[in-house]
């Protein structure tokens, strides 16, 4: 190959990079509304506000004055400073400097695996589109991706330098246990690995395995108690173990993944290279990291909101076997290469469309967008309450309980919101799915507590429940939801007399907040 021949293809693959780039950040830069992230900014200012971590309810009238176990307290401030200081384009900014930095990490790894610069472009453009639906939300996991990343990325480079890389997990394991609860997550890849490269060191008689065995048992063991340096002690590792374990009926990420849906379809498409990766790849595989692949890509099958975890773990894992896979194939299918005119033509495409991607992103980084694509809110009848300004207590439907606390409280306080276990026990929690799903004694929220208003979704056994429940009124309703008042209060009237808001019923076409 002639040197000018050599300098136009890598110009042609630097332009496919490039673009591959551009359409990276487009699809990142949308950002749309989790349900819990107006509660992270409330709570993030009240503990701004206060200096305090553990702070008494302000916002349920179900257990008020209650302290609650705020584990996402950390989050929480970020969210609320950014906010703060910069309104959304600060939590927007957050979440483009998180994806970004796994894109980058990924794509780093991708290519230190053995891959061609071209390779890992598209290897990276397939995760990042395939974990488009948790990289699009501001929300508190915003933390555990990249932490749990580098936690697999520490154990990849151990596995391979020896255990001196393990000093980084408790420093690691500190920071994510006051930032989310997934550290749990970290905790048990790290066990995993641990117990595996354990056996493997004493099965296979490598080197000082005493040497070998102590590091590995220091490392683990410091992480833990890492974890212990929160607010709430040893009690975080507790709570956080029993809601591991709970029942979430009413809430699609805690299911287990289905690979008949959408999302178990994708995750088909980058779990069957990864296996096939390993049969095929002429590398060598290491049973500890084996271990925590077949471990964590069983884990959405537990619950969905386990699938990006998994996607991590086959792009760190098994990326360099299915880069050896895929070597082995394209040499049986090499073809000649393309005339160097054609390649610079393929290169001003690609740079092209680029800078085209780069301009389609400018308008989607000032809004974080309400409205279905984030699960819809009652938006419409939050703001008739709103207006009104009266003090109420409300039951409310579940997916808008932050929603409402945020916007409605401490004024009107709610009956249920997204922290569930971290304020409410387990017989309040009953009761509200009771409510929703018109189950046994499903109005004890309304017999058994000073309760003023009902906010229920039309697409719940409440909203007809209510409808025929005597000394209750229809207030508002909308095609998503209709609020109720006990007959005879003054609130009641008030609202009454208050005009309904035009605009959005759901949230549709708004931003944040």
């Amino acid at each position: 190959m002639a040197p000018g021949d050599e300098n136009v293809e890598r110009g042609s693959m630097t332009a496919l990079s490039l673009l591959v780039g551009s359409l990276v950040f487009y699809r990142l830069a949308e950002t749309t509304a989790d349900p819990d992230l107006w509660g992270h900014v409330v709570f993030g200012e009240r503990i701004l506000a206060t200096r305090r971590i553990v702070q008494p309810d302000l916002y349920s009238y179900i257990a008020p004055g209650r302290p609650w176990t705020n584990h996402e307290w950390l989050i929480d401030v970020v969210f609320a400073t950014l906010f703060g200081r910069f309104g959304p384009q600060g939590l927007i900014g957050l979440k483009l400097a998180v994806t970004l930095g796994i894109s980058y990490l990924l794509y780093r790894h991708f290519r230190r695996a053995g891959l061609p610069q071209l390779r890992a472009s598209i290897m990276l453009l397939v995760f990042v589109l395939a974990m488009v639906p948790w990289f699009i939300t501001v929300r508190a996991q915003l933390a555990t991706l990249p932490l749990f990343l580098l936690t697999l990325l520490t154990l990849s480079q151990a596995s391979a330098d020896g255990v001196w890389p393990l000093w980084k997990l408790p420093i690691l394991f500190f920071v994510w246990a006051n930032l989310h609860g997934g550290f749990l997550a970290g905790l048990g890849v790290l066990v995993v690995w641990s117990v595996t490269r354990l056996a493997t060191v004493w099965v296979r008689r490598e080197p000082s395995p005493s040497r070998t065995t102590a590091g590995i048992v220091v490392a683990v063991v410091c992480s833990v108690l890492a974890t212990l340096l929160n607010p709430f002690g040893v009690h975080l590792l507790t709570f956080l173990y029993q809601t591991a374990l709970g029942a979430r009926p009413d809430i699609t990420e805690w299911q287990p993944l289905v690979l008949s849906s959408q999302f178990g379809f994708v995750y088909l498409l980058l779990a069957l290279p990864a296996v096939l990766g390993l049969i095929w790849s002429r590398r060598e595989r290491v049973p500890a990291l084996v271990a925590v692949l077949l471990t964590v890509m069983a884990m959405p099958f537990l619950a969905m909101r386990h699938v990006p975890l998994a996607l991590l773990a086959i792009a760190v894992i098994a990326a360099e076997h299915i880069g050896d896979a895929w070597s082995r194939v394209a040499t049986r299918m090499a073809t000649s290469r393309l005339q160097p005119r054609v390649e610079r033509m393929i290169s001003i495409a690609c740079l092209v469309l680029a800078a085209l991607f780069l301009a389609l992103s400018v308008p989607r980084l000032s809004c974080i967008a309400l409205g279905p694509a984030s699960g819809t809110r009652a938006v419409r009848a939050v703001a008739l309450l709103k207006q009104s300004g009266v003090t109420a207590n409300m039951v409310v439907d579940f997916d808008w309980g932050t929603y409402a606390l945020a916007r409605l409280g401490p004024g009107i306080k709610v009956s249920i919101d997204g922290r569930r276990e971290a304020a409410y026990n387990q017989d309040e929690q009953a009761q509200s799915l009771r409510l929703r799903f018109g189950l046994h004694e499903w109005d004890t929220l309304l017999t058994s507590y000073e309760t003023h208003l009902a906010l229920v979704s039309k697409e719940t056994a409440a909203f007809n429940l209510m409808k025929q429940r005597p000394g209750w009124k229809l207030l508002y309703d909308d095609p998503l939801s209709g609020l109720f008042g006990r007959d005879g209060l003054p609130q009641v009237a008030v609202i009454e007399r208050t005009p309904v808001p035009t605009g959005s019923y759901d949230g549709t076409g708004l931003c944040f907040p």
